[in-house]
């Protein structure tokens, strides 16, 4: 199966120090490690960084680099505490898109337009993305949050979309609920409750599963590694259960190391899902937005108000439709490592017994 990985590989300044991050990086890299393929990355960043990047993966996955002035950099105060960041700079907006069997889109500052998005269902066999990066402002300096359905409509037409319980009410609050209750009705939903777990909520049936209990060093990258590993293997007709089981499994063991994408072990992803599988509590539900706003972090009002605010619309768009001149799109970059071509197609995988 071709699995395509479109959004900004970053550069993270954490405790002073640089690291290579991005969610296609992170989820990428446990899809290629599980499953023996190597999925392709449609990204953007400045020409210096380009050996820098694909250096560190090549063996993992392969890339399509949008060059541009800038790379999208992140700050972080400390490991792990991603809601106090920072971005500091960022790469122009994507435009490449390929036909794929799963894209996953997985923006980090709305480096994606609407019209991409539905550029890309209409190619793509199965479609899942992350909302962080559609809403998160975009603006340069600490991370702004808002509202962002009526600028993104076309995520309606996404099988699969994954929040985060801090971004739900951004997702919910001052929307018109009867349009948003048939949306979110028509896909599933996941939810990633941080170190407590995950929910799924698909035709009014709920899933939910705790983590298990691991020692956490950096959860950095857990949510990217969620998704991806879920959307595989719903995209391979695995069923609901056994898909939430291995993306809590994965995100689990990826907490418990230093957050920089490298090889998990299988057998320890194996081990803890197959526990986790008899430990989903299955449900019925009648009102999905009712449901979902259960699991609003707490304080929220005082949370939403204060991210919802001071956000500039005309900055934002300004932002958004911003390009890099002199960009281009360089294709097979890697033969400047004689190691990479996009155009390959990896031998498949193995899915969990």
């Amino acid at each position: 199966m071709e699995v395509t990985f479109y959004g900004h590989i970053t550069i993270d300044e954490i405790d002073g120090e640089t690291m290579i991050g991005g969610p296609p990086n992170y989820g990428g890299v446990v899809i290629a490690d599980y499953f023996g393929i190597r999925p392709l990355v449609i990204t953007s960043c400045a020409a210096t960084d380009v050996t820098r990047f694909v250096k560190e993966t090549k063996d993992k996955l392969q890339y399509i680099v949008e060059l541009s002035k800038e790379t999208t950099v992140f700050r972080f105060p400390k490991l792990g505490h991603e809601n106090k960041m920072e971005l500091l700079s960022k790469a122009s907006n994507l435009r490449v898109i390929i036909p794929t069997d799963l894209a996953i889109l997985n923006p980090v500052c709305r480096e994606v337009s609407n019209n991409f998005i539905n550029e890309v269902r209409s190619i793509s066999k199965y479609l899942a993305i992350d909302i962080q990066g559609l809403v998160r402002t975009g603006e340069l300096g600490e991370i702004k949050r808002t509202n962002f359905l009526k600028e993104y409509h076309y995520i309606k037409s996404a099988n699969l979309i994954k929040v985060s319980n801090y971004e739900l009410p951004f997702l919910i609050e001052g929307e018109n609920l009867e349009e948003l209750q048939k949306m979110l009705s028509s896909m599933e939903v996941l939810v990633s409750k941080g170190h407590e777990g995950a929910v799924l909520i698909y035709n009014e049936t709920k899933y939910e599963v705790s983590s298990p209990s691991v020692t956490l060093v950096n959860s950095t990258g857990a949510g990217d590694v969620l998704i991806s590993m879920y959307a595989y293997l719903r995209a391979k007709n695995e069923s609901i259960e056994t898909s939430l089981a291995y993306a809590v499994a994965a995100a689990s063991s990826s907490i418990s190391h230093d957050g920089v994408p490298h090889s998990m072990p299988k057998d320890q992803i194996d081990n803890i899902a197959h526990n986790l599988l008899s430990r989903i509590n299955k449900s019925t539900i009648r009102n999905i937005i009712e449901d979902l706003k259960n699991y609003y972090p707490k304080n929220w009002e005082t949370f939403f108000e204060q991210k919802n605010s001071d956000v500039n619309q005309k900055t934002m768009s300004t932002n958004n439709e911003k390009t890099n001149e002199q960009t281009q799109t360089t294709q097979d970059i890697s033969n400047e490592l004689n190691d990479l071509d996009p155009s390959n197609k990896e031998k498949e995988g193995i899915s969990p017994d």
